[in-house]
């Protein structure tokens, strides 16, 4: 047989169990929480002394301070960083394939087999073989080139040397991604929204200058927007001339030839000034 509980040992442990109850009933922790039951009326209710009244209100706050507590992010599953990982071979297998047989000429059989993928494996990631080629612009080409058009939005002084520096930056970079940029120009043969996907390209590069733009009346925006598109697409076509074996055209040949067209769009704003 137990021993029998004192008067004080008993009323104590009824006490606890009466908070206990008590506080699930205010703070909903048994699933109620009675509007009219108000924290300040429990000491009331169950005639509690104000000792007792506080060790409740401690208890309460420990709660809550227990569920403030701020909670780890649940990591990765093994099968997100096993798709994640799958994209990245598969990524980079094409990338291998596209600069050494071509775009045409790498299927997505042989970018499957270079990653240890299957075919199906290829369409759980990407439902056709451009948009590979896709991810690897917006990864490798278009960042570098947004910063490119960003720098030369934020330059104030338009003086030759200044935009002829710029220049000189520019083809650096377009060079970095030459060979990834001729598999984008075959893909373009082939594929007609790879096309649609390179003037949006131009369009964000366009975008990243808006200080330019800006210079312009809203009625010749669209004018403004052609110009830059044309260099654009004139800086990338020269810069294939400076590891072109055979061509005759040195970099400071071609940024001098830019350097003139550059200076009109970049100093016109709608009006072509003479040079100085």
């Amino acid at each position: 047989m137990p021993a029998k509980l004192t008067g004080r040992r008993s009323r104590s442990i009824a006490l606890s169990v009466v908070v206990h109850d008590a506080i699930g009933v205010v703070t909903g922790l048994r699933g109620h929480r009675p509007a009219a039951i108000a924290e300040s009326n429990v000491s009331e209710i169950m005639g509690l002394d104000g000792g007792s009244a506080t060790q409740m209100r401690s208890m309460k706050i420990a709660g809550k301070a227990a569920k403030a507590r701020p909670q780890r992010a649940a990591p990765a599953s093994r099968r997100q960083l096993q798709k994640s990982q799958t994209l990245a071979h598969l990524t980079k297998a094409a990338n291998d394939l596209f600069l050494r047989k071509g775009y045409v000429n790498t299927t997505i059989d042989d970018i499957s087999a270079r990653a240890g993928a299957s075919r199906a494996t290829f369409y759980l990631h990407f439902s056709k073989k451009w948009h590979v080629l896709k991810l690897l612009v917006e990864e490798k080409i278009l960042p570098d080139s947004l910063k490119t058009y960003r720098q030369l939005d934020e330059i104030t002084d338009l003086s030759a040397e200044g935009v002829s520096a710029w220049l000189n930056e520019a083809l650096d970079r377009f060079v970095r991604h030459l060979n990834l940029l001729r598999v984008v120009h075959e893909a373009e043969s082939v594929e007609p929204e790879m096309t649609h996907f390179n003037l949006e390209c131009m369009r964000k590069c366009v975008d990243a200058m808006p200080n330019y733009l800006a210079r312009w009346r809203p009625e010749r925006e669209t004018f403004a927007r052609l110009r830059l598109n044309m260099l654009i697409s004139q800086l990338d076509r020269s810069a294939g001339w400076l590891i072109q074996e055979g061509e005759e055209f040195d970099k400071e040949m071609i940024v001098s030839a830019l350097l003139e067209f550059w200076l009109i769009v970049l100093r016109g704003a709608g009006n072509a000034r003479d040079l100085e």
